[in-house]
């Protein structure tokens, strides 16, 4: 259904794997529409989803939101996450390949980067909440006019234990000429208040 949450579908690629859906009430089957991913760091699938849904719905995006996706667990179980759910997309909606948009929030921003990078052509953008770059992960530095890769919107709580490297994360973005934008929130470190 089109305008409404459906708050669990179990994944058809991957059973073990299941997500929470909302379609843009104009969508239809006939033309691709751009995908948000959303990776909470403790699989709380409703919590970004009702951040982002007002948006999507005015701008035209599907939302998918994981209910596996973790951070800071021994084992990364956020490769299974992407593939099930980019697998179900591709196969059960009308997605738009190059238009693809990963959102994670902490340790879930940080391996947005490495999906990104490990899906060169497909993710048209990584939304990263109170974290940047993943362990000693450096993207390449974009050479004056070159059109490649993706773009990067962050955002930080003044309060947010991460405050100071996602300042520095700017500055890094802007030596590596990459398009980015960096905005602060009034809070601690969560997902930020639905106009951010």
């Amino acid at each position: 259904p089109v305008g409404r949450v459906v708050e669990r579908v179990t994944s058809r690629a991957n059973p073990r794997q299941s997500y929470a859906v909302y379609l843009p009430a104009g969508y239809r089957e006939d033309r691709e529409w751009p995908l948000l991913v959303l990776l909470d760091p403790r699989g709380r699938a409703l919590l970004p989803l009702e951040r982002v849904q007002q948006v999507a719905d005015r701008l035209g995006y599907m939302v998918v939101s994981s209910y596996n996706s973790r951070s800071d667990e021994a084992v990364d179980p956020n490769a299974d996450v992407i593939n099930a759910i980019l697998d179900d997309a591709d196969r059960m909606l009308a997605l738009d390949p190059r238009r693809i948009y990963l959102v994670g929030q902490s340790g879930t921003a940080r391996v947005s980067w490495l999906f990104a990078a490990g899906l060169p052509g497909n993710v048209a953008g990584v939304i990263g909440i109170g974290a940047g770059f993943p362990g000693d992960y450096r993207p390449r530095a974009r050479a004056a006019g070159e059109q490649r890769g993706f773009a990067f919107f962050g955002a930080a709580g003044t309060d947010d234990y991460n405050f100071d490297e996602m300042w520095s994360l700017d500055a890094t973005l802007d030596s590596l000429n990459l398009p980015h934008r960096i905005t602060w929130f009034d809070g601690p470190h969560t997902w930020p208040p639905a106009p951010v």
